[in-house]
């Protein structure tokens, strides 16, 4: 593990550092892709600016502002404490299901009205990775058949709908008593 380490880490001075930021265009870039985000989104919702100057900013012909900085690693945060706090619950012996929402079409059907306008893409991140540690398992949402399965159902809260999806989720895999 150690050689495979050093031959993709190395200890030397950056010379690509935004001297506005400290962010340099690399992470930025891979910020941005943990994040599920394209360079027209991240422009949109985290820097408020356009996907060109996104690219600008990834390419490193302009440095990367201090609050898109901090504002990309807040994010980038916020993502690994719910990774943490995940496995975390994980270690319970819990057997979790997760919803994957495969557009924002999709996600609108969860979303409460004053949700981050990332959330969407925060999630999948989340669930991606936990995906990739076999930690949980994932069901495409399928907003026909969350329709059917809510029909006659008492209406929910903004705040209850990702109960509500988690509980649908449930259903829909077999064998689903083994699921919490």
């Amino acid at each position: 593990m150690r050689n495979s380490l050093q031959r993709i880490f190395a200890l030397a001075p950056s010379t690509s550092t935004s001297q506005e930021s400290g962010m340099s265009s690399a992470e930025c870039q891979a910020l941005r892709q943990l994040l599920l985000l394209t360079q027209a989104e991240a422009g949109s919702w985290i820097g408020n600016v356009t996907e060109r100057s996104w690219q600008y900013w990834e390419s490193g012909k302009r440095p990367v502002p201090e609050d898109v900085a901090v504002k990309l690693r807040s994010v980038a945060k916020e993502r690994f404490e719910h990774v943490d706090a995940a496995l975390l619950e994980l270690s319970t012996g819990a057997r979790p299901v997760s919803v994957w929402y495969q557009s924002a079409r999709d996600w609108q059907w969860r979303s409460a009205p004053d949700e981050k306008p990332w959330a969407w893409k925060l999630h999948n991140s989340i669930a991606a990775e936990l995906c990739a540690r076999q930690a949980i398992t994932l069901v495409p949402f399928d907003p026909e058949s969350f329709a059917a399965w809510s029909k006659g159902r008492k209406p929910v809260t903004a705040d209850a709908k990702g109960k509500e999806h988690l509980r649908w989720a449930i259903e829909q895999l077999p064998g689903s008593g083994d699921f919490q």
